[in-house]
């Protein structure tokens, strides 16, 4: 389980945002419904909302959402600040991708929804990023199929599949991302960087296309 490194809870008026922890949980088919009720307001409403905000919003739907809440930000998924942060809106899904393209070492990415269709890509050669989304579409639908050993083998934190060079290190990988009722692909050349914060503020932008 992860732990949050910070000894301090957060306050009433202290902002919170995803985790790479917390973004991580859009990777997973299979997702909790009482956290996906509290982490989707970050995707869908607000990069980061102070605490009192959060609480207000989800005192119609859960019993104690205060003390969930801040369970969840001992478990790691939030980071807290005095200060509100924002992410620069894109005008479309390939500027956003480009954006973030240092979430890969290749730098190059591809987003493609279930049926392999490419809604957007930076970095790729046209054919090279159409091919791409086509595959996507035959990885989801054959770890769709195996969810239930992937499961067992990743204890239940979600996996992608990856392509690996002769050294073992991923050299194309295939995120599935899970937000409301779209199931998306990304597509990332190289090893990914999502151990980073920045991966919220992708699942945040595509939220707002998505949700």
């Amino acid at each position: 389980m992860q732990v949050n490194a910070s000894s301090e809870r957060p306050l009433a008026d202290d902002y919170l945002s995803l985790s790479a922890h917390g973004a991580q949980f859009f990777l997973q088919l299979e997702q909790d419904k009482a956290i996906k009720s509290v982490l989707q307001i970050f995707i869908s409403t607000a990069y980061s909302i102070t605490l009192n905000d959060l609480v207000i919003q989800l005192n119609a739907t859960l019993e104690s959402p205060l003390s969930f809440i801040l369970e969840l930000y001992d478990q790691g998924y939030f980071l807290s600040a005095k200060h509100s942060s924002k992410v620069p809106e894109s005008s479309d899904l390939s500027s956003v991708l480009e954006s973030f393209s240092y979430l890969s070492l290749g730098g190059k990415s591809a987003l493609a929804d279930a049926n392999g269709f490419q809604l957007a890509q930076s970095g790729f050669e046209t054919d090279q990023a159409e091919q791409l989304c086509a595959l996507s579409a035959e990885m989801l639908s054959w770890q769709s199929r195996r969810q239930t050993l992937f499961n067992e083998i990743s204890e239940g934190e979600g996996l992608s599949l990856s392509i690996v060079n002769k050294k073992g290190k991923s050299a194309l990988g295939f995120w599935p991302i899970y937000i409301g009722n779209q199931s998306l692909v990304l597509i990332l050349l190289g090893r990914p960087r999502f151990d980073q914060r920045e991966l919220g503020k992708l699942l945040y932008l595509l939220g707002n296309y998505f949700l």
